[in-house]
């Protein structure tokens, strides 16, 4: 999907300037940063108002038979439109580089396979 935006000449330099004075490690975070903002943009290009809640916490969501049924079907469709392996790519660089930078914790669950809120 080619997307057609207009960056400010200003905002491109500054994001180049400042990628290039980073270390390795920070230009990875940058980078990846980037590429979830660039998978959210096209997320809501792409469906617009029908954007499917995939960014609504689990623990919101019913645990029934039906639920995880539809949430699956929505997974499904998602993975049958053009351009869907980019997409989970750039979410999973994004869901990595939320890790590197400390920002996620550890998921437990019960020996039933529950998740196990930690407060």
């Amino acid at each position: 999907m080619a997307l057609n935006t207009t960056v400010e000449p200003a905002y491109e330099k500054t994001i180049i300037r400042v990628l290039k004075a980073l270390p390795v490690e920070q230009a990875q975070l940058l980078t990846n940063f980037a590429l979830l903002l660039e998978s959210q943009f096209v997320l809501k290009k792409t469906y617009g108002e029908n954007l499917p809640h995939f960014a609504q916490s689990e623990l919101d969501l019913p645990e029934d038979d039906a639920a995880i049924a539809a949430s699956e079907s929505k997974w499904d469709e998602l993975f049958t439109q053009a351009g869907s392996s980019d997409l989970m790519h750039k979410m999973a660089l994004a869901a990595l580089a939320d890790d590197e930078a400390g920002l996620t914790s550890e998921m437990r669950f019960d020996k039933a396979g529950n998740l196990v809120v930690v407060e």
